[in-house]
């Protein structure tokens, strides 16, 4: 996550770029997705790297960040919300 500090999607949220941020959105990230089915972290993992590619790679594979991103915020969240509402 902290590989492109200067671009990375918590500056883009509007955050001032600092480690211990970065280091608390990851763990965050990695306690939502304990106890989860190994195909969620296996998406959360490819999204999450995609999210951190720069701004140039990322536009010569064809997408764009923020739509990983919020496909990544989509796939962490939907199954605390599935448990929350008791959607099973």
């Amino acid at each position: 996550m902290a590989l492109n500090m200067s671009d990375s999607f918590i500056v883009r949220l509007g955050f001032e770029p600092n480690y211990l941020l970065v280091v608390g959105v990851s763990l965050l990230i990695a306690w939502l997705t304990m106890n989860q089915n190994i195909l969620i972290i296996v998406v959360v993992l490819i999204l999450a790297l995609s999210t951190c590619v720069p701004e140039e790679t990322a536009a010569s594979f064809g997408y764009d960040r923020d739509v990983m991103l919020a496909a990544l915020v989509a796939v962490i969240m939907l199954p605390i919300v599935r448990e929350f509402f008791d959607l099973e």
